[in-house]
């Protein structure tokens, strides 16, 4: 079910995909990662999730631990 979803979101041209209950705080928290990582300010990485899933939580913590990787790299 889950490999379904994901591809019927792709094709549909999603550009930011999140699923299911379980893995909404990491795949939202990952998904900010990913646009902080390729160029994104955090406020416009925030909104942008919000506006594609507006019930997905970021978590501080994984937050904090991606700008700490970003600021080293």
């Amino acid at each position: 079910m889950k490999a379904f979803f994901v591809t019927k979101r792709l094709a549909l041209g999603s550009m930011i995909t999140t699923w299911s209950d379980v893995e909404r705080l990491h795949s939202a928290s990952m998904a900010h990662f990913l646009l902080r990582a390729s160029g994104h300010g955090s406020d416009k990485a925030e909104s942008t999730i919000r506006r594609v899933r507006p019930c997905a939580k970021i978590v501080p913590t994984y937050r904090q631990s991606g700008e700490e990787y970003l600021l080293r790299k």
